[in-house]
């Protein structure tokens, strides 16, 4: 029943989980993965734009120089990182640092936030054996940031070790 009732990505939904929406919301074209559609202040001009420009966020420009610094001034990257770790567990092939597609994201004077969107391929039996460092998505950001590899795995190993372990999922279960 989950993937039948979509809330909508829109500004009513930033409103609702981020308490802002006056910044600027995308969504990339699935159909050519190189055009982007503004879904929110369309025609203004995007003072954030040049912040996440380089690969796996753009292909504008080069990677910054300033690696990690830079990533932590314009991207929420725990919050990138758990939703990344949840795909992980899901054996999610269509979520962010998986796939270059399936997501929204969002730019305002608060770091970027991503979120997904489109999960119907959670679970496949031929991904669940897969390790979690094969995205070249996901390589492309420890290009820029190295340090961030062991920063998700830590993120990885808690949500195992804690709301994704046997014990909390066969407690959840047995509430359902």
């Amino acid at each position: 029943g989950v993937y039948t009732c979509l809330e909508q990505i829109d500004k009513s939904f930033l409103r609702r989980h981020i308490g802002e929406d006056e910044g600027f919301l995308y969504k990339l074209d699935w159909r050519s993965r190189e055009v982007r559609h503004r879904l929110t202040r369309e025609g203004e001009p995007v003072p954030y734009e040049a912040a996440l420009c380089y690969l796996p966020f753009d292909t504008v420009c080069p990677p910054s120089e300033e690696g990690l610094a830079s990533l932590r001034e314009h991207l929420d990257t725990h919050q990138l990182f758990t939703m990344a770790a949840v795909n992980i567990c899901l054996a999610n092939i269509d979520g962010f640092l998986e796939s270059d597609n399936n997501y929204f994201w969002y730019n305002s004077e608060r770091p970027r936030l991503y979120f997904p969107w489109d999960l119907d391929l959670p679970l496949l039996p031929c991904r669940l054996e897969t390790p979690p460092h094969t995205s070249k998505v996901e390589l492309a950001v420890y290009d820029v940031a190295p340090e961030l590899r062991e920063y998700f795995d830590r993120i990885l190993s808690r949500l195992l070790d804690d709301i994704l372990s046997p014990e909390a999922l066969d407690a959840f279960m047995d509430q359902v």
